[in-house]
């Protein structure tokens, strides 16, 4: 209407549509939005809590406990966008496991498939450029998915990023770093005595960082920039309608990030039992309650200290045993051979699925290990972190 309008008055300029766009948002009562999915529980329960109490007092502590969870939500986002010249910040998440094979037929929601895991691991800017970002790749007929294999990927990352420092970050530090990591609080993958020590070896032993901060989010608030490289992923898989090989999926992580294959670029070590051997049986913190796990070398020694809010004041603990002064048996942790994750239920769900589609060449020795799977666990998540224990104190 604007342009026919315009073409009548030839003296009229035609604005751009950039400007058209800013006033249609900005200058008209409107609003635009997508249904919100993966909402915060504990929002949602002070919400319906405050709607139904009728008492004015347990009213007002209600809205006051429901501000503070918000407030502590905001916290975690303003930290993660404040700058500063001498620090690195880094994000790692672990994204929505993908199937294999991917198919359109029907039996396919009523059957199990083989998972491909992605842990992307990237340096936060306020532009995602692909030289930052790290996609962690891995199946499951080669490993499963607990705090292992999150910690061997961030300490490859970490060792990687130093090594190639200048050519990375396009600067050469003339002090001593800030390292800070932000990732949720799994307490599986990310948040357990197996990943402390992963960190706290490699402060120990970088020449560019002397102080690390590990900062986990408010449950329920933890979009994370990650997410937003997932959210073009999965934009991208949604255009293919089958994907029957691991070469689908990573050709398309490929074009957002730099693709790091299990075997290939990195490989899974036994942290926990080293972690077993440095730390005490029982922590004097609580890790559940933890927001801030600090990292800081003195001298040939590193202290952590720990604080359950993201402004308070840190407070120093000692972890390790009595016999143990440093974290060097991180380093000697052995690499752990491949193992086959997929079970006897799945191997057969996946040998029926097969009869519907023709096996590409580079993915038959693949689906040979899938059909030559011989694990009697249970299945998926259970299955996969039945190792692992889900106590405050992972072991």
């Amino acid at each position: 209407m604007w342009k026919q309008f315009c073409n009548k008055h030839s003296d009229t300029k035609i604005c751009s549509l950039s400007k058209f766009k800013k006033v249609f948002y900005t200058d008209f009562n409107l609003g635009f939005g997508n249904p919100h999915t993966d909402t915060c529980s504990t929002c949602k329960k002070f919400k319906v809590s405050i709607k139904n109490t009728k008492d004015i007092a347990e009213k007002g502590d209600l809205r006051t406990q429901y501000r503070l969870h918000k407030l502590r939500a905001k916290k975690f986002y303003d930290t993660m966008k404040t700058e500063s010249a001498d620090t690195i910040k880094i994000v790692f998440d672990m994204q929505q496991n993908q199937p294999l094979p991917k198919l359109s037929v029907g039996e396919v929601f009523f059957s199990r498939q083989v998972w491909l895991y992605n842990l992307t691991i990237m340096i936060h800017k306020r532009k995602q450029e692909k030289k930052y970002i790290f996609h962690y790749v891995w199946l499951e007929t080669e490993s499963g998915r607990g705090a292992n294999e999150v910690a061997s990927c961030v300490r490859h990352f970490l060792d990687h990023m130093e090594e190639n420092f200048e050519n990375l970050l396009g600067f050469k530090p003339e002090k001593k770093l800030k390292l800070v990591l932000f990732s949720d609080a799994c307490a599986s993958q990310n948040k357990n005595v197996i990943v402390m020590g992963a960190l706290m070896n490699f402060i120990e032993r970088s020449k560019i960082f002397s102080t690390m901060q590990h900062i986990f989010p408010i449950r329920g608030h933890s979009y994370m920039p990650a997410d937003r490289v997932f959210g073009r992923i999965e934009k991208e898989y949604r255009k293919h309608e089958e994907m029957i090989s691991p070469k689908d999926y990573c050709d398309i992580l490929e074009k957002t990030g730099n693709l790091m294959r299990y075997g290939k670029d990195w490989t899974v070590r036994e942290l926990k039992t080293q972690a077993k051997k440095m730390f005490k049986s029982k922590l004097p913190f609580k890790i559940s309650e933890a927001k801030v796990i600090q990292y800081q070398r003195v001298r040939d020694k590193v202290k952590i200290s720990v604080s359950t809010t993201y402004s308070g004041s840190m407070t120093e603990c000692e972890v390790l045993k009595k016999t143990i002064r440093n974290s060097r048996l991180m380093e000697i942790a052995q690499i752990l051979p491949k193992r086959n994750m997929v079970n006897v239920k799945k191997r057969d769900n996946v040998k029926s699925l097969l009869e519907c589609v023709e096996i590409p060449e580079h993915a038959k020795q693949f689906y040979e290990e899938v059909l030559a799977a011989e694990n009697s666990g249970n299945d998926d998540e259970e299955n996969i972190n039945k190792e692992y224990d889900e106590r405050e104190n992972i072991f």
